[in-house]
């Protein structure tokens, strides 16, 4: 259904209420990423609020009782996603409405809604809150002025400027750069002519002529020549760059040709609006330039589809051009597809300049009129990427005609990049017209289709080959909320990812919570989570500030399970660094007025962890509930205030506390300027370099932490004001190979960095592609045979083969697999993948230890190695697959193996809890086979495996120690201990 049609449905009465009763579980949006079902569109507070459906948003959402009622009002507490919505679409009601019914607590909010709705110019919205909180809110008394003379500008309102500019100071001369061009940009001619002759610390905001660009780009271009008439701006010659001029905006001409200023054209000038502007223009500034241009005209010209611009050069200008690489494809409309021939053809007719070596490859995305041209009448060829562009594309005719025409042939990756555009089409001809290995099918397929978003390419790859999920793109499809996709994932176990972890991470995460993801989780048939179990969680009620029903369910005697929920919140130190880290002062309160939280023995803890993440409030209440009797608070107090203020951004706070503190009062803490780096905070960096001496001012601190913190800027400003040395450093120094997003700040930071041979070897381990290639390209010293045994025992397979096709070092012999990086069934699948073509690509083999080591997880792995490999293993490899309870393996290596089995088999798979082994020994095993421990029982019960308890019970003799009784009892294994007894 159409917006508009959607629309005037929803808003007729009639209408809508008819299609309510009687269609409410019908699909009536077509397309599979835009289908809703009504009670989705009921179910969504963004909708109602944007058709201003209030009384069913009361109904659905508001009433007590309504259907989810707390799960509703979980999603309505303090969500400013809503309000945004609400200021957007100026819903006053609905703001109200949350005010009003305690979702909206204005007393922490405020400024975020004033700031939104000034910005937006919801004067109604403003007023409200004007009248709410005028007489007794610090900061809305502070700035009404300021944001009402915002709005004034912005609505011309000259008698309001008027009443409110003698009220503005001096002081305040940077925020009215804001409602100034706002005034400018709306051409308020008077408005500006009362402020300039009114206000005399206005005026020089002419000066850097600024103004001039903003009230051009908003197309009121009588402002200019109102300035220089009033004499507001010099009478002289200006460069363009001086004026800020767009020459991609359109009327530029009708300003050019009409304004009194007068304008210094230069040949770049000329340049760029020849790829930006209309024929006008040029002919205006060829007329109006003794400059000329360059080549660069009809080059930009060409490449931008500036057709006549390009004639007229020709046949009015001499400079010609230079070679053409491309035609940008911005620039091709679906008016204009067929515009790049008819000038391709022009050109080659008239122009001596030639095609540049690419010209070609990027035609490959567009056209196969271009490239039929091209390859029949000219010479410049092409390379593998046409081949690649034209399969990106999904421009099937033209990689016929280029696989039948040429002989550049196509890049190894062709598969994956197709793929990861969700080519159908594409992948459809090449799988059913390749011939064996003509093409490398990215054992990662699956994973790129779905990423693609493209769920037809999903579909047909899951239906018409083997290839499976190898790094889990479930998250990822869930996080673009395509639940089609996740959907038919789940269904047709693609991924292994279930719905109850999806649940818990989005509800833990805060960036996570996605009230449109969390709809669907909930909704989702195969989900067992229940919001019960959410209400039962003093965590997530904390985490989400929904007090009244902590209160309840917590705090209030007689709540279900009172005395167990009394033992959890005594004292539990988890529960209170939830609050402290959500910032909630009135669940501590609680906690303390219902004495579940001692603060004579966990004040100290408290302080350290508030200050630590700049929790002021909780700091604040701390500090007035001990006064100055507490012996721990009171001579620090001063300086956590320092520390919080430095963690909240709050300068003039520093200021004002640094020169009381000595340098040595931060012993048992980060100094100040540790934690201004964590944060980002520039201005309390500098100022506190500046200031103090306290803490290391050492380069591999401070940049080592910034990064690992993902601060990318700060390295690079400590540089530039000279805060460490400008010299080359060494990457081990700053401690920053396992630092995510490595390769971001590599690639833009201006410091100097030496990377060593160990460098590039650690990085294999533990950094991405990207970082590896750009240590490749900035580092003399290569790597060692280090980094590709470091890449294939952690997984990076796509390192490994780069390694491989890029390195000649080679690497050690494969001797297993890091155990931390085999996390998943598509971690084993992939392992078996690397396993296979290292086979296949490299000599240097594996050792017996390697069979050992994967006996512990794949089969796959152990039956490859066997059939294809000498290595062997050792008796270990049946011991592991034991202790693993892998039977198949075991199973396969007892059959088809001649190695020892250890004595202690048993006692080591039964220590591990594996029932299943230890049947399958105890039923197949010859007589003394297996050396039966005495102690089987012992192991088991210290295993906590329970059903394997039972089993040694109901099937052997053997008994248990008084020693491991105590065991499980201490454990607090009590159906364990039940049954030992």
């Amino acid at each position: 259904m159409k917006s508009e049609l959607f629309k005037l449905v929803f808003n007729n009465t009639v209408i809508r209420s008819n299609i309510f009763n009687q269609f409410q579980n019908k699909e009536i949006y077509g397309g599979r990423t835009s289908r809703y079902r009504w009670i989705q569109l009921i179910n969504s507070p963004f909708l109602l609020i944007q058709y201003n459906y209030f009384d069913l948003f009361v109904q659905h959402w508001i009433t007590v009782g309504c259907n989810n009622y707390h799960y509703k009002q979980l999603k309505l507490k303090n969500n400013i996603k809503i309000v945004s919505v609400a200021i957007q679409f100026n819903r006053l009601n609905f703001i109200k409405c949350l005010v009003e019914h305690n979702h909206l607590d204005l007393s922490i909010y405020l400024k975020d809604i004033l700031s939104i709705s000034v910005s937006r110019g919801k004067k109604d919205i403003v007023e409200y809150l004007r009248l709410l909180f005028s007489s007794n809110n610090g900061y809305y008394t502070h700035n009404y002025q300021y944001l009402e003379l915002l709005d004034a500008f912005e609505s011309n309102d000259l008698e309001t400027v008027k009443r409110l500019s003698s009220m503005v100071s001096k002081s305040q001369l940077n925020e009215l750069y804001e409602p100034l061009y706002k005034a400018i940009s709306y051409g308020h001619t008077q408005l500006i002519d009362w402020l300039i002759d009114n206000r005399s610390d206005i005026s020089n905001m002419f000066i850097g002529n600024r103004v001039i660009g903003k009230a051009i780009y908003n197309r009121q271009f009588h402002i200019p020549d109102l300035l220089l008439s009033k004499g507001y701006i010099e009478d002289r010659e200006y460069q363009t760059s001086e004026l800020g001029i767009n020459f991609a905006q359109n009327d530029i001409y009708q300003w050019l040709s009409t304004t009194k200023l007068r304008i210094n054209f230069t040949s770049t000038d000329f340049d760029e609006a020849a790829g930006n502007s209309s024929l006008e223009v040029i002919k205006w500034i060829n007329d109006h330039s003794n400059q000329g241009c360059s080549k660069n005209a009809m080059y930009n010209a060409f490449v931008n589809l500036k057709f006549d611009i390009v004639k007229w050069l020709h046949e009015n200008r001499t400079e010609g051009t230079r070679t053409i690489g491309y035609i940008n494809s911005s620039a091709i409309t679906k008016d204009a597809e067929n515009l790049p021939f008819e000038m391709v053809k022009w050109y080659h007719q008239n122009r001596t300049e030639v095609f540049g070596s690419y010209f070609m490859d990027y035609a490959a995305c567009y056209s196969l009129d271009v490239i039929k041209f091209l390859h029949y009448n000219r010479s410049e060829s092409c390379s593998k990427r046409a081949m690649l562009n034209a399969g990106m594309s999904g421009q099937l005719e033209i990689f016929k005609f280029l696989k039948d025409n040429r002989t550049e042939g196509v890049p190894s990756d062709l598969i994956y990049h197709i793929c990861s555009k969700g080519q159908l089409e594409m992948i459809q001809y090449l799988y059913e017209t390749s011939e064996p290995n003509e093409y490398n099918w990215s054992w990662d397929l699956m994973d790129l289709a779905i990423k693609s978003s493209n769920l037809d390419l999903v579909k047909w790859i899951h239906q018409n080959t083997t290839f499976s999920s190898i790094s889990n793109e479930f998250d990822i499809a869930l996080s673009r909320k395509d639940f089609e996709m996740v959907q038919y994932l789940v269904d047709n176990k693609i991924c292994s990812n279930d719905l109850e972890s999806s649940i818990l991470n989005h509800l833990k995460d805060p960036s996570l919570f996605i009230i449109e993801i969390l709809d669907w989780i909930y909704g989702c048939r195969t989900s067992k989570y229940r919001w019960i179990q959410l209400i039962n969680s003093p965590f997530l009620l904390i985490q989400y500030n929904y007090f009244d029903l902590f209160v309840q369910h917590w705090i209030t005697v007689g709540c279900n399970n009172y005395h167990y929920k009394q033992l959890k919140l005594k004292n539990n130190i988890d529960i209170v660094k939830t609050a402290i880290r959500f910032n909630r002062t009135n669940f501590i309160k609680c906690l303390v007025d219902n004495n579940h939280l001692d603060l004579s023995i966990h004040s100290k803890g408290i302080l350290d962890i508030s200050v630590s993440i700049g929790k002021k409030d909780i700091v604040e209440y701390l500090k007035l509930a001990f006064g100055s009797d507490n012996v721990y608070l009171s001579p620090i107090y001063p300086s956590l205030e320092l520390i919080s203020a430095c963690v909240s951004n709050d300068l003039e706070t520093v200021k004002r506390l640094s020169p009381t503190i000595p340098n040595d009062q931060f012993k048992e803490t980060y100094p100040p300027l540790y934690k201004a780096i964590l944060h980002g905070h520039v201005q309390i960096i500098h100022w506190l370099i500046n200031n103090r001496t306290d803490g290391d001012h050492s380069y591999y601190r401070m940049i080592g932490m910034a990064l690992h913190n993902k601060q990318h800027h700060i390295p690079d400003l400590l540089l530039s004001k000279g805060y460490i040395e400008d010299r080359e450093y060494r990457l081990s120094e700053l401690g920053l190979l396992s630092t995510k997003d490595l390769y971001q700040w590599l690639s833009t930071t201006k410091i100097r960095i030496n990377f060593t041979s160990n460098d590039f070897d650690l990085a294999a381990r533990n950094s991405s592609l990207d970082v590896v290639k750009w240590i490749n390209d900035h580092n003399n010293q290569g790597c060692s045979k280090n980094a590709m045994y470091n890449a294939f025992i952690n997984l990076k397979f796509d390192t490994v083969k780069w390694l491989h096709e890029n390195r000649t070092e080679g690497t050690h012999t494969i001797d297993f697999f890091n155990s931390s990086a085999i996390a998943s069934d598509s971690d084993k699948n992939l392992a078996f993948e690397m396993v296979k073509w290292f086979n296949q690509n490299r000599t240097e083999g594996f050792t017996a230890d390697f069979m050992d080591c994967v006996a512990s997880f794949s089969l796959d792995i152990v039956k490859f190695l066997h059939q294809n490999r000498t290595e062997g293993c050792t008796s270990k490899a049946i011991l592991n697959s034991g202790k693993a309870g892998q039977l198949e393996i075991f199973k396969f290596l007892k059959d088809n193996r001649t190695e020892d089995v250890p004595i202690e088999l048993v006692s080591l798979v039964c220590s591990k809890g594996q029932l299943e082994m230890i049947q399958y020994l105890y039923e197949t095993g010859e007589p003394d086979e297996y050396n039966w421990s005495l102690n089987l029982m012992d192991l088991a019960i210290k295993s906590s495996n329970l059903d394997l308890v039972k089993w040694i019970h109901q099937n052997t003799t053997h008994g248990c120690d008084i020693n491991t009784f105590k065991f499980s009892l201490l454990e607090k294994d009590f159906e364990m201990v039940s049954i030992s007894r």
